[in-house]
């Protein structure tokens, strides 16, 4: 019986035109070697960075991250070494970071221990001789809660969980009113032909009983409108204890969830019906996260017997080969929302973030699949989440 998101089309076609995090888009890499190239935003003034590596061969260079200690840094996302870093704001509790290159800074999240309250931050990034540099720490906003950043043109959008789960802009002026909008547990954003900025998320609603897929559109003044949900139809119910979850494509889409220990996972077309279904045995107990690495290959994070799971996806459609792969360390749980802890590098390296460091991962083209962990990288003292720096197309 073919199963369907209803709605899904609009999605896939805001993905497929290619309305996708700033990272997805990719940066120019004529630059090669060391050297540093900048652009200014018209918008802002700001200096966008563009600073090649020189470490693996990647489409990304850079990478933003949190320290064992707490501080935030920029890495070498080659190598891990650790180019600049600054002190975090010590509250000890959930953090998460995201990066706006509209202004060339970073945002960031902390919470408290209990999980009650936090703030919102930013730092500058410029480009220095022979690098880049984080600025001095700005406090934007406290939030009560707990909470998960967008970046957008107009300001960060906190996604947060308090007196009621809801989104809200920081604009320049200030933070705008809030709409009641669900949890996201997975996401994808990008700009609208009209100017706005769209955020699609897989939700558990507001009864948190049933998987569904909401919209919104962030605008100078604000989240504007959230759309009616659209409800995720699956073969079976799935709970937000170990929550399905969901990656646009340019083809479609995919989803993924634990199922009997298994890690099930099926692939949709651009009207969000699903094409096939594939059970992949890997002990999983919770997914994490899913991520597209193009190809079509997706790297799941799960928690189980192993971090990572890769699946290489036939011609066809149905799962062509899949491996595991078990770091030191566990997966963080992405409960409320949705996971940081991997980013896509390229097709065929990916950064994951375990409680005990951060890993470069390396995955073979073809089958098996068998995903290498890179000796070389430098990332034991370094946490995630992870966000790639990256400059506007």
């Amino acid at each position: 019986m073919k199963e369907k998101i209803i709605g899904m089309g609009l999605v896939m076609g805001l993905l497929a035109a290619g309305c996708r995090e700033p990272w997805q888009r990719g940066v120019d890499e004529s630059q090669g070697g060391g050297s540093a190239s900048t652009s200014t935003s018209a918008e802002t003034g700001r200096i966008l960075v563009d600073v090649p590596g020189d470490g693996a061969d990647t489409a990304v260079k850079r990478v933003a991250v949190w320290t064992e200690a707490g501080d935030v840094a920029i890495v070498n996302a080659g190598t891990g070494e650790v180019l600049s870093v600054a002190p975090g704001g010590g509250l000890g509790g959930d953090v998460d970071i995201a990066w706006d290159p509209w202004k060339s800074r970073l945002i960031t999240f902390e919470g408290d221990p209990d999980a009650q309250w936090g703030e919102v931050a930013s730092y500058p990034v410029e480009v220095v001789p022979g690098g880049v540099e984080i600025g001095s720490r700005k406090h934007e906003v406290w939030i009560d809660g707990i909470a998960r950043l967008v970046a957008s043109p107009f300001g960060p959008v906190i996604l947060e969980e308090s007196y009621g789960p809801r989104w809200r802009l920081v604009s320049p002026e200030g933070p705008t009113p809030s709409v009641a909008a669900p949890l996201p547990r997975s996401i994808a954003t990008g700009p609208t032909p009209q100017g706005g900025f769209a955020i699609r998320a897989l939700t558990y609603g507001f009864s948190d009983d049933a998987p569904e897929i909401w919209s919104a559109e962030v605008t100078p003044e604000g989240v504007e409108t959230v759309g009616t949900p659209e409800l995720t139809s699956v073969e079976e119910a799935v709970s937000p204890w170990a929550p399905v979850r969901w990656t646009p494509s340019e083809d479609g889409g995919y989803l993924a969830r634990a199922d009997s220990w298994n890690l099930g996972i099926s692939s949709l077309d651009d009207e969000g019906v699903t094409t096939s279904t594939s059970a992949i045995v890997a002990s999983v107990d919770r997914v994490e996260g899913l991520w597209d690495m193009g190809g079509p290959t997706l790297v799941a994070l799960v928690r189980g017997s192993a971090d990572v799971v890769i699946a290489r996806f036939a011609p066809g459609g149905g799962v062509d080969c899949a491996a595991t792969l078990d770091l030191p360390g566990d997966a963080k749980e992405a409960f409320s929302f949705f996971s940081r802890d991997v980013l896509v590098l390229s097709p065929d390296r990916l950064l994951v973030g375990t409680s005990a460091g951060v890993f470069a991962v390396s995955v073979p083209e073809g089958c098996p699949c068998v995903p290498v962990v890179e000796p070389g990288f430098q990332g034991d003292a370094l946490r995630g989440p992870i966000a790639a720096l990256v400059t506007l197309p």
